[in-house]
């Protein structure tokens, strides 16, 4: 490119969300994910309490079975607790069914809203805003944070929900004891036995449980905070792994020029190895946490085990009480156990959604003004005004720059790399905002009109054509998408690129790949000009559109830009001279600052800048660009 693109300097940084975000903010943005589907998210809450109250039956249906065989000897009994096992199983699997296919529709429609949420906004976003941040990065926060967030506002949430239910409803069963849950059933059918000896399993027996439930917590909220800090890096060290790995292979060409295959594995080498550093440290603090909380269980299991041991051998408990009491204990041990993947993927999906919502939050800076118009129709008349710019605070990139481009008139911007001829191309589109002056197209100042509709009137054609992995017809109508194939064919002979695209065993149904690379330079530079062309812009910006080709390529795109430029307003970056020589008038940039302008003729006669930078053409047909 002409002129040296902007560097912007501060990437998307978690820290700075963290600062403003708190844990439970973070966690109720989350969670309102999900809020448009409520009701059945509510359905799906609804079917997993009653499938967990299901489950917790069977410790005590199964301590009666026990007491029926080995107490009662009572085979009637024995039958129906089958029985109503078989039953609860059945109507279980059944709500269990619905429960997922709910939950996991719910999990997919979150995944697209918000997938769908943060595409829309990065559109939004404006140009300076993808100079500074690697597009990989960004794709990995639309791929593997997204999938995290999803797991955690549905799957975890209903986990969750499940333990929980299971964790109060264990207490209050082990505290009443089990014979109150078959009280019903015991009305129902009176072969179900009365009951036996308390199963609340004692005074003692129930401190111990309730003592080492907090005990087991206690290492989550302990390491909680680290363990989210280690998520974060490990987030942004996988950002970083996939932006390398997406330059490298959209730039196959280029590694495979240079011989730098090696190079790049171990760029992405190095990147990989460093996530499974910051793994390791993750893994070995969460190795950690569920071994201490493993300890606390098992040692109050222990305990437990000691207590109700004794009160049987007192006769205090029966078998099956005793069976039940510990069926209840294992139970309640599921969702402690299953706390720490829960607190884990937690804090993950904390990180991710820090990621995500520092996205979402990132302010849409150039937008329309409250007083906007949409720009009509226009004849083309471009005026600058002492235009000044800079990027983010850097030095000036213009200063105070003024010329006019009358309708229909060719202007060329010539000067040395780096003096701003393409920030002044990418002014006029509103790819970015003044610091001051005005920039007006008849009349229009384009910070007071609709965005859209001044694009809509602006066709660009750059450096190097930018194609999408689609077909030629798609690549043309980008232009304009409702056009037809008969417009789309016109537009193609109009910038000669018909007769290579009817060679073509597919035409204009010719897959194009990724970025065009099945087509030549030449080939992919006359369909930009046919997308072009089909806009119809009467506004044409042409930034070094011939710069890279060989001379018959040349010949023939030059030929389509000047049908493209026929009676249109254009701006042109060229260092061709055979291009500067037919503009209209030539404006010479200098450090930022147009310092020579008039026609080729009169800048020659001045013996000034121009002269000097013709020289150069005359000698090597070459400016800098």
């Amino acid at each position: 490119m002409p002129d040296s693109s902007p560097t912007l300097k501060k990437p998307l940084s978690v820290d700075k969300t963290d600062k403003k975000m708190s844990g439970t903010l973070r966690l109720r943005r989350l969670l309102s994910l999900a809020q448009p589907y409520g009701w059945k998210l509510l359905i799906t809450m609804i079917l997993t309490a009653i499938t967990s109250t299901l489950s917790l039956a069977y410790p005590a249906l199964t301590g009666q079975v026990i007491d029926s065989i080995i107490l009662d000897k009572n085979a009637n009994a024995l039958h129906n607790m089958i029985f109503i096992l078989l039953g609860l199983v059945v109507i279980q699997s059944i709500l269990s069914f619905w429960q997922s296919y709910w939950l996991s529709m719910i999990g997919e429609r979150v995944v697209i809203d918000l997938r769908l949420r943060l595409y829309t906004h990065l559109q939004k976003l404006p140009l300076a805003f993808f100079q500074k941040n690697r597009t990989g990065e960004l794709l990995s926060r639309l791929t593997n944070d997204v999938t995290t967030v999803r797991n955690a506002a549905t799957n975890n949430l209903t986990s969750f929900i499940q333990n929980l239910i299971t964790l109060l409803l264990g207490i209050a069963i082990l505290i009443t004891g089990p014979d109150t849950l078959l009280a019903k059933a015991n009305q129902l059918n009176g072969a179900i036995p009365a009951g036996h000896p308390s199963s609340g399993g004692g005074g003692d027996t129930i401190f111990w449980i309730l003592l080492t439930l907090p005990l087991f917590s206690l290492p989550f909220l302990i390491a909680g905070r680290s363990i989210r800090r280690i998520y974060k890096q490990e987030y942004a060290v996988l950002g970083e792994a996939t932006a390398a790995s997406e330059e490298s292979l959209s730039n196959a060409k280029i590694v495979k020029s240079f011989t730098r295959e090696q190079y790049e594995t171990e760029r992405y080498s190095k990147l990989t190895w460093q996530q499974f550093g910051v793994a390791r440290k993750r893994i070995q603090l969460m190795s950690f946490v569920r071994a201490i909380s493993s300890l606390l269980g098992i040692g109050g299991i222990a305990f437990f085990l000691w207590f109700a041991g004794t009160a049987v051998m007192e006769g205090h408990l029966t078998i099956g009480t005793l069976t039940t009491t510990m069926l209840y204990v294992f139970f309640l041990s599921r969702p402690i156990t299953s706390a720490s993947d829960l607190f884990s993927q937690y804090q993950m999906a904390l990180g991710s959604t820090e990621r995500l919502f520092e996205l979402l939050d990132t302010p849409i800076t150039l937008t329309d003004a409250p007083d906007a118009v949409p720009l009509p129709p226009v004849q083309g008349e471009l005026r600058f005004d002492k235009v000044s710019f800079s990027y983010e605070d850097e030095r000036p990139i213009l200063k105070e720059v003024s010329f006019t481009a009358q309708a229909g008139q060719v202007v060329a911007l010539v000067g040395p790399s780096g003096a701003g001829k393409t920030t002044i191309a990418n002014l006029i589109p509103r790819f970015f905002d003044l610091q001051s002056g005005q920039i007006t197209i008849d009349g229009y100042d384009i910070r007071h009109v609709q965005i859209q509709s001044l694009r809509e009137q602006i066709g660009i054609v750059l450096q190097e054509p930018v194609l999408f992995g689609a077909t030629i017809r798609e690549n043309i109508a980008y232009g304009r998408l409702d056009a037809t194939l008969e417009e789309i064919e016109a537009v193609a002979h109009a910038a000669n690129a018909s007769e290579f695209i009817r060679q073509l065993p597919e035409g204009y149904e010719t897959l194009v790949g990724e970025r065009g690379v099945k087509l030549s330079v030449g080939q992919r530079q006359r369909i930009a000009i046919a997308r072009a062309l089909l806009r119809n812009p009467r506004i044409l910006i042409l930034d070094e559109a011939t710069s890279s080709l060989d001379n018959e390529s040349e010949s023939l795109v030059q030929e389509a830009l000047d049908r493209l430029m026929r009676e249109r307003t254009t701006i042109v970056i060229a260092h061709r001279l055979s291009t500067i020589e037919k503009a209209d008038r030539i404006v010479v940039i200098e450090q930022g600052r147009v310092v020579e302008q008039g026609t080729h003729e009169e800048l020659l006669a001045s013996h000034g800048t121009y002269y000097r930078l013709s020289t150069r053409i005359f000698e090597s047909e070459e400016i800098a660009p």
